[in-house]
């Protein structure tokens, strides 16, 4: 069964104005954490990112590409463990050359049939115009990249905001050392060390996200779930035990924009509480999207 025509036949289109989430929250760290930001000082030789007023950020890019790829590991293992159908949503992890039996994603740059079906597109495109390659595009994605987004020819339904500040964020320097395999002892001239954001601090969470259908909302819950349960570690040397975290007080606002009270209140209110219906606690939205979901497969 081919699973692109069977499941996306509603798919929404970029140009329509379907649905609008918001989801807030506070990322607590209960370890340091490191996300690098390519540049070092006389003081280290790893710098974390930081904003204009010279406070440690955590790139919306670093988070979008950790839940990403963790989104795509977790459906790896429901089809493994049959918790899918075939023709279930899946992922085809961008640089996978191994994908699901008669799947193809040109999202991906290293699975052969897939490479080969973006070619095929592009020479269409040449001969019959871009339209006629649009109108069909989303059946050689993917459901992740579908949501997320895939390269520069389809755009990512989500968006997240780089996380600022909160609350701590004293930032000190952690020293390391390479270790010798036979010796178990430090290795000469192997020394290194990182700047780091203290255990304790908090950062602002916010991510949005239009035209949503049900497929994409459960891959939502279930990217978020990781990071919800406080399972997702972000950053740099998290093997090293840093960047343990929880999504905490997490709360999911949504409008549905063909309600036409809802459209009204969305264009003309400005208060969070005002735009939106009552919003869900991001735990309880989880648990009913993966619940029904997964609990009949």
């Amino acid at each position: 069964m081919d699973h692109a025509k069977t499941s996306t036949n509603n798919l929404p289109a970029h140009s329509e104005a379907i649905n609008h989430v918001q989801i807030i929250g506070t990322l607590a760290f209960s370890r340091a954490v490191h996300i690098g930001s390519g540049r070092g000082d006389e003081r280290s030789d790893s710098l974390v990112v930081r904003d204009g007023r010279g406070g440690a950020i955590i790139p919306g890019s670093s988070l979008r590409g950790a839940l990403r790829c963790r989104l795509e590991r977790m459906l790896g293992g429901l089809h493994e463990v049959n918790l899918l159908p075939e023709d279930g949503p899946w992922g085809c992890g961008l640089y996978e050359a191994s994908l699901l039996a008669n799947k193809h994603c040109i999202g991906n740059s290293a699975h052969p049939d897939s490479v080969t079906e973006s070619k095929n597109l592009n020479k269409r495109e040449e001969k019959e115009g871009s339209q006629a390659v649009w109108d069909e595009l989303y059946l050689h994605l993917c459901d992740v990249c579908r949501l997320f987004g895939a390269g520069t020819f389809w755009a990512s339904r989500l968006r997240f905001s780089d996380l600022h500040l909160l609350e701590g964020g004293a930032r000190t320097i952690r020293q390391g050392v390479g270790i010798h395999r036979d010796t178990l002892t430090a290795a000469p001239s192997v020394k290194y060390d990182q700047e780091v954001v203290e255990a304790g601090s908090t950062f602002r969470f916010e991510a949005t996200a239009e035209n949503l259908d049900t497929t994409d909302m459960r891959l939502l819950a279930l990217a978020l779930q990781p990071l919800v349960a406080g399972e997702l570690p972000i950053g740099g040397s998290t093997t090293r035990g840093l960047g343990d975290c929880k999504l905490q007080g997490g709360k999911l606002y949504r409008a549905n924009l063909k309600d036409r009270k809802q459209l009204l209140a969305y264009l003309t209110e400005t208060e969070l509480n005002k735009r939106y219906p009552i919003p869900q606690d991001l735990d309880a939205f989880i648990k009913n999207q993966l619940q029904p979901w997964l609990g009949k497969n």
